[in-house]
C-alpha cells in the first residue's frame, strides 16, 4: 500500500521535472539537505515550506499537498506562478470540511489544513474579501456538470444572504449542502440540483427565515 509520504514524493518529482535538488532549495530558501529528504520520502515539509514549495514550482498547494484539484490552476485567479511576487497573492484558509452535492457528507472536526493562494487582483475585481471565505471540497453529484465531485469551492462568507440567484452553500439537519438558489416571484425559495436527476425542492415565503445560507459559491476547481 503506498504510503502519505510515498505520494507526495511522487508528486513532488512529477513537479520538479528536471529540476535539481539544488536549484529548489536556492529558489525556496532551504538547504539541499531538507530537499533531498522531501524528495525521498524522509521528511514532510510544514505548509510554510509547502507553500514556498508550490510557489517555486508552479503547482497548486493543494494538489501538492493532497493530490487533489488541479496541478495547476489558471493564473486569472489561482496561481502559484513563479514569476509572480508573493504580495501579489492572498491567502484562503482551506478546511478539514466537505460540501455534499447528494447523500450528506459533513466532517464535524473541521480544521484549517492548509492555506490557498488567489491573486489579489482576481480578489479585489469580484469585490471578494479573502479573510471573508473559507475553501472546503464539495462530494456526490447532483451539482454536475457544474461542480464535479472533489471540486475544491471558494466561499465567500460574507454573502450569506440570497440577494441574487446562484450557487450557495447551505446547512441543513447537520450537513453543507451545495445548491442552485433561486428566489420565486411569490417570495419562495427554489432549491435545485444541476443534475437533473434530483428533484427541487420549494421553500415557501414563510419558511425562507429558517434557510441557513453559510455563504456564496464564487470559484471552484474541477477534478482532473
Amino acid at each position: 500500500m503506498t504510503s502519505e509520504h510515498e505520494r507526495f514524493c511522487e508528486r513532488l518529482k512529477l513537479a520538479m521535472g528536471d529540476k535539481s535538488a539544488r536549484a529548489l532549495a536556492m529558489n525556496t530558501d532551504m538547504s539541499p539537505t531538507v530537499v533531498v529528504k522531501y524528495i525521498n520520502g524522509e521528511s514532510t515539509p510544514n505548509v510554510e515550506r509547502l507553500v514556498a514549495l508550490s510557489e517555486a514550482l508552479g503547482v497548486s498547494v493543494e494538489w501538492l499537498a493532497t493530490g487533489r484539484g488541479s496541478m495547476r490552476y489558471s493564473e486569472q485567479c489561482y496561481s502559484y506562478s513563479t514569476t509572480g511576487a508573493k504580495n501579489d497573492y492572498a491567502y484562503v484558509n482551506m478546511y478539514d470540511a466537505e460540501v455534499s452535492m447528494g447523500e450528506g457528507a459533513w466532517n464535524d472536526a473541521e480544521h484549517i489544513i492548509y492555506p490557498l493562494a488567489f491573486r489579489k487582483d482576481w480578489l479585489k475585481q469580484n469585490s471578494i474579501e479573502p479573510e471573508q471565505c473559507a475553501a472546503i471540497i464539495a462530494r456526490g453529484d447532483s451539482m454536475e456538470e457544474t461542480i464535479k465531485n472533489g471540486s475544491t469551492l471558494l466561499i465567500n462568507l460574507k454573502d450569506n444572504t440570497l440577494g441574487r440567484d446562484g450557487v450557495y452553500v447551505i446547512r441543513f439537519d447537520g450537513h453543507l449542502l451545495a445548491k442552485r438558489l433561486q428566489r420565486s416571484f411569490d417570495g419562495s425559495v427554489i432549491i435545485r440540483s444541476d443534475n437533473p436527476a434530483y428533484s427541487e425542492i420549494t421553500v415557501p415565503k414563510d419558511k425562507v427565515n429558517e434557510l441557513h445560507i453559510v455563504g456564496r459559491v464564487v470559484w471552484h476547481a474541477s477534478v482532473l
